[in-house]
């Protein structure tokens, strides 16, 4: 048995289910998706109306679906957490652009950190490491296949999409699985790419929540160094 490691980069919120995380991607203009591995790519498409039930879905035979034990998070306070939405929410299907149903995992990692503050109410200038991406790990079988099952409007999928990562070394056993959802502009030194993503992610759910990067009378590069869709991503059932 090997692990399979599945990457989410871009402005996603994920809502945890007894069987699956769903991940819904924000309706932002002149962004697309695509997923890669280590021999293929395919892209996504999305619907700007009601695209939380446009829903493609992760399949393979040698995934092991966590359903029996508590999904273990790394957050780290030092170097990236997590953001939380309140409890008991679920995303408006009618803000999201599409769907990617995926089992449970056994670990979720928070990955590309952005120092920024999420504000609530009033903005206090208290700036937090908030993951801008999401890694799964989950046990796999990787000698049998892994599809990424297409939605259709006429029947319950459309095509399978063959996602290949060829034959991982023995000494490893790993391979991994990257969704990408991104604008055109690679360099963005305010945060507009991501203050505008994350407002739309905050649609999702009806939150008035939005990133504040002025940490208030301190001089940092870091109020500038932003980049595309350094949006903090959101998850709703782990609390």
């Amino acid at each position: 048995m090997g692990y399979l490691g599945v990457t989410f980069r871009g402005p996603f919120a994920f809502c945890i289910r007894n069987r699956s995380i769903d991940v819904y991607a924000a309706i932002c203009d002149n962004h697309h998706a695509a997923v890669f591995t280590l021999l293929s790519e395919h892209p996504l498409c999305g619907r700007h109306r009601r695209g939380g039930e446009y829903t493609y879905m992760l399949d393979g035979e040698g995934i092991k679906n966590n359903t029996s034990e508590p999904i273990e998070y790394h957050d780290d306070e030092n170097k990236s957490v997590i953001l939380d939405a309140d409890p008991g929410s679920d995303v408006d299907v009618c803000q999201a652009n599409f769907c990617i149903s995926v089992p449970r995992p056994l670990d979720a990692y928070p990955i590309s950190p952005a120092n920024t503050e999420v504000v609530r109410a009033n903005p206090t200038g208290h700036l937090r490491n908030y993951a801008t991406g999401l890694r799964l790990i989950y046990e796999c079988d990787l000698s049998k296949s892994v599809v990424l099952k297409a939605p259709c409007l006429h029947k319950d999928h459309g095509p399978d999409l063959d996602l290949d990562f060829g034959d991982p070394p023995e000494l490893t056993n790993y391979a991994d699985i990257e969704f990408r959802y991104v604008g055109p502009d690679a360099d963005d030194s305010d945060h507009l790419d991501a203050i505008s993503c994350f407002d739309n992610t905050m649609k999702m759910f009806g939150l008035p929540w939005w990133l504040n990067y002025d940490s208030y009378g301190t001089i940092s590069v870091r109020t500038r160094t932003g980049s595309d869709c350094r949006s903090a991503v959101i998850m709703a059932g782990r609390i």
